[in-house]
């Protein structure tokens, strides 16, 4: 029995782990881009490890991808639903196809597996790839080519990973130094499905920052770098901070804690109100008991007011209260008419003066004249 080496038993478990991964990857996925990923994953697998396995899972996973053309026997990739006549073509699909076919044409040497990359690549850049907007459309359809243009930056993303791959094969450098991918790589980053209002990258379009780490080994362009060194900025800016958690409800024990301290505070505020209260009103009785009581507006030895009558009128009352015989009374009387009469002359000629001067004024009056 063959006794390994830490090393070699790192490596051993390493790409026994790969090999797991790659299978249950290749039998739980049937749609043809995750196909064609995993097969990507498997052809780098076989490149590190050197292992048969992966180069056949590989292979496979090309075969499965691949859609042969009508006419021009074009090999290219594609999702192909309950109609084999309506079949849709992606950049996902086909830069996947490229990266995948290029991995392989290095492994094996086969010229068919870059032959299919080229054409693919060709076919996107005359199809899919939009020059006056510098957009790659979301996917042409073979049921009457329509074209669903609504692009993505995850499609470009899968794109340039492909081109990459095939033009540092290759070579091609002019290709990747030419306006195609700067306009490219600047359109799909200006979307706004590339990232949010607060510059934060979309976790679901992430192909694109991930097809960079290519595209970035295999040409070190200023407009490549710059893109690369926002795209890693973008990446690493934090996330808004989560809400703050609500707080907790009040249990039993707090509630207990809380009941007779609540109740000491109120009883020691309302008995502070209470004796201020009290303190005031003794105070204001005090206040009163002190101040000297009110001015007396009759005070003692002044003679009160009397209203006195007049020295005539009380003579004669005295004299009338005196003189108690028959004759007194008469004479009384007597003077009292003689007062009347002398007063009763004064109004009549008052009267007689008032009537001369109001004929004056306004004429004789018009039935007889009256006199008194």
């Amino acid at each position: 029995m063959t006794r390994r080496t830490p090393e070699a038993m790192s490596t051993f478990v390493d790409s026994r782990f790969v090999f797991l991964i790659i299978v249950y990857s290749y039998h739980n996925f049937e749609k043809v881009l995750r196909t064609l990923t995993y097969g990507y994953i498997a052809a780098r697998a076989h490149f590190v490890y050197q292992e048969d396995t992966f180069l056949h899972y590989a292979i496979d996973a090309w075969n499965r991808g691949r859609v042969p053309g009508d006419s021009s026997s074009v090999a290219l990739a594609s999702t192909t639903k309950a109609n084999p006549l309506d079949t849709q073509l992606s950049p996902r699909h086909l830069g996947k196809f490229v990266a995948l076919s290029t991995r392989l044409g290095q492994i094996t040497s086969n010229q068919t597996y870059i032959v299919h990359a080229q054409q693919s690549r060709d076919f996107m850049l005359t199809h899919l790839y939009d020059g006056k907007t510098h957009e790659v459309q979301r996917f042409i359809s073979f049921d009457g080519c329509i074209l669903f243009k609504n692009p993505s930056p995850e499609d470009t993303g899968m794109m340039i990973e492909g081109f990459s791959a095939l033009s540092a094969h290759l070579n091609e450098f002019p290709l990747l130094q030419g306006p195609v991918f700067s306009d490219m790589i600047v359109s799909a980053t200006l979307s706004s499905e590339w990232h949010d209002n607060q510059g934060i990258l979309r976790a679901f379009h992430t192909a694109e920052a991930v097809a960079l780490g290519p595209l970035m080994a295999a040409l070190a362009g200023p407009v490549i770098l710059s893109t690369d060194n926002a795209n890693y900025t973008i990446n690493m800016a934090p996330p808004p901070p989560p809400p703050p958690p609500p707080p907790p409800p009040p249990n039993q024990t707090f509630k207990c804690l809380v009941g007779p301290i609540v109740g000491v505070v109120i009883g020691v505020v309302v008995t502070m109100i209470t004796l201020a209260v009290w303190l005031f009103f003794r105070r204001y009785r005090r206040k009163r008991n002190n101040e000297p009581p009110p001015p007396d507006p009759f005070p003692i030895g002044d003679e009160p007011f009397v209203p006195r009558i007049p020295e005539k009128m009380a003579n004669r009352h005295h004299q009338r209260r005196s003189a108690c015989t028959e004759q007194s009374l008469i004479e009384e009387v007597e003077g009292i008419r003689e007062e009347v009469g002398g007063m009763r002359e004064e109004v009549v000629s008052e009267i007689r003066r008032v009537l001369s001067f109001a004929e004056r004024l306004v004429g004789p009056p018009a039935y007889g004249t009256t006199t008194v």
